[in-house]
């Protein structure tokens, strides 16, 4: 067979790049590179672009696609295989896409379980088939795929006051119940009054991580429920919604310890070494918790959900573009439902 001189370049740059498990899995059906037709070529683009998202999502610690192991691949999440499909399935409007997406990785993982079996070895190099766990995990998905229908679009979520209180009550009382390991449970004990006011923060007032990231602790006042930001270089004043004004009360308390034992670091939230925190932490929480939680949570949602809040309450646009600190009333429609 004659290859594509530059289909054959492609592909060798293509398994310089990504693990080696990939070069042994492409070698199991060709021989030599140059056998390797056009559309076995596809495959491995389907194989290398799920890669890097691994690689980029990868828990605790985000790394090189060149980085990951035999054992990272047997280990794959299949809520993040659940994430790549719908955020691919934005991508590619056709459903079909997305079928033949599914079935060149399913195939590709077949062969770590299955076709790697040698008779000196004695098995498979793993047995745990992620793909396979997440067509029963996530059938509805699986089967709205195979009826050629395209995954749901993932839109962001907008919840009430009332699910904003739940959210809380969980991540208060539930969220320790959900760790698998009492390393775990521990760092969660010791760090639970911040984390729970990190999300209070977020869904109380709407600000984003960044302004949160550089408040102080002279910013925050709960006998008013305000806190102060810096917008457009101006010093800007906003309330606290009501419901999650107790978990900062709770935690100023704790903060406060700590404020008087080391003045040098003012700043409102502190990781261990008791400096300031910083936007990876925050989202760290963020993501744990939304991992355990049965809804999607991000920062994001939870700064949307303040404006539902404001404007369900309020009635009026321009008390949610203030809140928020937004140039235009044109996006402010997603609040209304």
């Amino acid at each position: 067979m004659v290859i594509n001189k530059i289909t054959q370049e492609n592909i060798q740059h293509l398994l310089s790049t990504t693990p080696e498990f990939v070069s042994s899995y492409t070698l199991h059906y060709y021989s030599t590179l140059d056998t390797i037709p056009q559309s076995f070529y596809r495959r491995l683009v389907e194989i290398e672009r799920f890669l890097k998202y691994y690689a980029a999502n990868k828990e605790p610690n985000h790394t090189d696609i060149l980085n990951l192991t035999i054992r990272d691949l047997e280990a794959v999440p299949i809520n993040l295989i659940q994430e790549y499909l719908k955020e691919y399935s934005n991508i590619r409007a056709q459903a079909s896409s997305i079928k033949t997406t599914i079935s060149y990785l399913s195939s590709f993982w077949s062969y770590f379980t299955n076709y790697s079996f040698t008779v000196e070895r004695g098995k498979p190099i793993f047995y745990r088939h992620a793909f396979d766990e997440w067509k029963i995990a996530y059938s509805s998905t699986y089967e709205a795929i195979k009826k050629g229908e395209q995954i749901p679009s993932g839109k962001k979520e907008i919840y009430s006051e009332e699910e904003l209180k739940h959210i809380l009550d969980f991540v208060d009382h539930s969220y320790v119940m959900t760790l698998d390991t009492q390393k775990k449970v521990d760092n969660w004990d010791r760090d639970k009054e911040r984390n729970i006011a990190i999300i209070a923060l977020l869904m109380g007032t709407g600000i984003t991580l960044e302004e949160m990231s550089l408040l102080s602790i002279r910013d925050i006042d709960m006998r008013k429920k305000k806190i102060i930001v810096n917008r457009n270089s101006q010093s800007v004043e906003l309330p606290i919604l009501d419901f999650s004004a107790p978990y900062l009360t709770t935690y100023l308390a704790y903060r406060r310890q700590w404020w008087v034992a080391d003045k040098t670091e003012s700043a409102l939230f502190l990781n261990q070494k008791k400096r300031a925190a910083t936007i990876p932490l925050f989202s760290t929480v963020i993501h744990n918790i939304n991992k355990a939680y049965h809804k999607k949570i991000s920062a994001r949602i939870l700064q949307d959900s303040h404006g539902y809040v404001i404007y369900k309450r309020t009635n009026d646009f321009f008390e949610v573009q203030n809140a928020q600190g937004l140039k235009s009333l044109n996006s402010l429609t997603k609040y209304i439902k």
